[in-house]
């Protein structure tokens, strides 16, 4: 791993020699450094405002407008505006030679926090969904190939950290089986969450989540037809986003999550605590005030109730654009 950051840095220097002549200092970026944390450490200000050290940076640096709200990871190599307190050689030497890292002066000020920026994320999915029943006098099944969902949520986000508010809305409707007739066959199925998500590191992000969501259960009327039911029911998620590949725009991962049903009440029905897992694959592409979002995706679920179970399984897809309302990305 550390060839590969002295790798990246010699390439640097040799392609992008005549960008760092034009600047004084060139700095590779540490474990849970941020831009800002750099400049103010070296004094190199004012750090804010149109002709700010932040920005001057970013003019130099190009690239990091292309990452989702300007992350900056370990390795990156980084063109400083000019500063009299330090030089070329002292950042790039270090990490060639494999040089003892420098204990930082403790009596330097903290860095300030950094600014908070949010977005507006809007989501389309399609996927077919399977309602299954078992119960002491036989089990059954309805399907649905056309269930959409559509998504709408506001983040805010502090360097790592985003909370985030949302509403989902599916419209689903379901075929009736040979030997019964369904009323009502179609529903509309609400999802109000909280959540917040974190970068643990460069490879791995959680997701955790509190919510209410409509769930489909059925019942059956008389011999001959069916009834569906919508009923809102708590939960709790946490998901993890594994990151398998990462590039300056893209980033391409696999998803694991797990759910908790709580148990809830109504007048035809009485439910126990349930649960539920889901399996992903998702791609990410970054621009400089958007970013889109592409998922596949299967989920299975279980609610045990008095008498019988019901099994809720769903495969799909999905495309998000989340678009960045933070001001200081404006031109």
């Amino acid at each position: 791993m550390r060839a590969v950051k002295q790798l990246r840095v010699i390439i640097f220097m040799l392609f992008f020699s005549p960008l760092v002549l034009l600047a004084e200092d060139v700095h590779v970026i540490k474990e849970r450094e941020t831009l800002s944390e750099v400049l103010y450490r070296l004094s190199i200000k004012p750090l804010y405002g149109k002709r700010g050290t932040v920005a001057q940076t970013i003019e130099l640096n190009p690239w990091i407008k292309l990452r989702r709200r300007r992350l900056l990871y370990p390795g990156d190599v980084v063109v400083l505006p000019a500063s009299s307190e330090r030089s070329v050689a002292s950042e790039i030497v270090p990490p060639l030679l494999e040089q003892e890292k420098i204990s930082e002066d403790p009596t330097l000020p903290i860095a300030p926090p950094e600014d908070d920026s949010s977005a507006l994320e809007v989501g389309l999915g399609s996927s077919s969904m399977r309602v299954s029943s078992k119960e002491a006098n036989g089990d059954g099944h309805l399907e649905a190939s056309n269930a959409l969902r559509l998504d709408a949520r506001y983040g805010l986000s502090t360097g790592s950290t985003t909370t985030y508010l949302g509403v989902g809305h599916t419209s689903v409707g379901f075929e009736s089986p040979p030997d019964r007739t369904l009323k009502s066959p179609r529903l509309n199925l609400l999802d109000r969450y909280l959540g917040l998500r974190h970068s643990l590191s460069e490879s791995l992000r959680l997701d955790y989540r509190l919510g209410q969501q409509d769930q489909t259960f059925y019942r059956s009327l008389n011999l001959t037809t069916l009834k569906l039911d919508r009923i809102p029911v708590f939960y709790g998620q946490i998901a993890a986003d594994v990151i398998l590949q990462r590039s300056s725009s893209t980033i391409k991962g696999l998803r694991f999550l797990g759910r908790y049903h709580a148990p809830f009440t109504s007048n035809d029905y009485k439910g126990k605590s349930g649960h539920g897992y889901q399996l992903g694959a998702f791609l990410e592409k970054a621009y400089e005030r958007f970013q889109l979002r592409g998922n596949l995706f299967w989920s299975h679920d279980e609610f045990r109730l008095k008498e019988i179970d019901f099994t809720r399984e769903d495969f799909g897809v999905g495309l998000g654009l989340t678009w960045d309302l933070d001001p200081e990305v404006k031109k």
